[in-house]
């Protein structure tokens, strides 16, 4: 995990994260209370009349809690999710965002937190469909095979994203992932629709944009440190998809603050 992405983990799940950073680093954890998500879920997916004739009344005014720490970060409901990490999106994020941002002003009340928590369980549970869309791509005829696969490809992807800044080979990650390297590469570009180097080259590259907006940074050590071997052909892909050099990007976002 870093400041790209966010996890959701299952309600109950053991975890454990060890940090490698000389920095201070800060993390934000939610917290629902038991039976939120499922609640949130079942709303979106039941029409007025059933969920007329069959209402689940709440058993507490406490909807979640918040917490702030050193070194952890997660999401968590006991619904089931697909467990992996999330490129900051649309959707959960700025409604984490804000939250975070509330409550480190300390201007977040309980009545605005309750109508926040209720809003990032909805946003779970969009994502949360979003992702079974995707694994029905898989062409396997039973349900289970389909979630199977999927949980392994999501255990490559999360493989790319966490070493995207070394030398990643096609036949490690599909081994991570308890694949054949043909299958996994098959599979990956079926469900998300570019190849595995297509993924990591456009991460990369996304990256790279980050920490040239920064510019603490050479060029060159940008390009070491997303993961590119060549500043030349990491320069002729950056101008490709941004339609400028990576030393041209820097000066524009320099002199614009």
């Amino acid at each position: 995990m870093d400041e790209n992405c966010y996890l959701v983990l299952n309600s109950k799940q053991s975890y454990s994260i060890t940090i490698d950073s000389l920095a201070a680093v800060e993390t934000f954890c939610l917290f629902f209370r038991n039976g939120l998500v499922e609640d949130a879920s079942r709303v979106a997916e039941s029409g007025p009349t059933s969920l007329l004739d069959n209402p689940v009344p709440g058993t507490s005014h406490a909807l979640g809690s918040a917490a702030r720490a050193d070194n952890s970060s997660s999401l968590g409901t006991s619904v089931e999710f697909f467990e992996t990490l999330h490129a900051h999106d649309a959707v959960v994020s700025p409604l984490i965002q804000r939250i975070y941002a509330r409550l480190k002003g300390n201007t977040a009340s309980d009545p605005w937190l309750e109508d926040q928590f209720l809003g990032v369980a909805g946003a779970l549970c969009e994502l949360r469909r979003e992702a079974a869309k995707d694994a029905e791509l898989i062409p396997a005829k039973k349900y289970s095979s389909r979630m199977e696969l999927y949980r392994r490809l999501l255990r490559g992807k999360d493989y790319m994203d966490s070493f995207s800044g070394t030398s990643v080979h096609l036949g490690e990650v599909a081994e991570n992932a308890c694949l054949s390297p043909y299958h996994f590469h098959r599979l990956f570009r079926e469900v998300f629709r570019e190849t595995p180097n297509q993924y990591l080259q456009r991460k990369r590259l996304t990256n790279a944009r980050r920490l040239l907006e920064r510019g603490e940074q050479s060029v060159t050590d940008v390009c070491l440190e997303v993961g590119f071997e060549s500043v030349t052909s990491f320069s002729a892909l950056f101008r490709r998809n941004f339609g400028c050099s990576p030393r041209e990007y820097r000066l524009q976002k320099s002199g614009s603050r």
